[in-house]
């Protein structure tokens, strides 16, 4: 007879549950980071599935530093825009 598997989203839930001391440990500004870093391993849920890793945190933590590097990534496209529109006014290249 086959074993009940936790789903991935449980899992992470249980996760964010199992580290409320931490959370609670932190300062209220940094408590939004800390919920952030779950609300990113729920957008990759699909990720976090096929992975099936033993350690929930592994995936949670890696689906974060995504969205970072991804969001890191646009970022510095804009600030790169930004910058071209800026010497272009300095230049009068309007």
């Amino acid at each position: 007879m086959g074993r009940t598997v936790t789903p991935y989203s449980i899992r992470i839930s249980m996760m964010k549950v199992e580290h409320e001391d931490f959370r609670r440990g932190l300062p209220k500004p940094k408590k939004e980071f800390f919920d952030e870093i779950f609300r990113m391993a729920k957008r990759n849920l699909a990720s976090g599935v096929m992975a099936s890793d033993a350690n929930s945190m592994h995936c949670i933590f890696l689906s974060a530093l995504v969205e970072i590097l991804s969001e890191n990534k646009s970022m510095k496209s804009d600030i790169e825009k930004l910058r071209s529109e800026i010497d272009a006014l300095k230049n009068g290249n309007v």
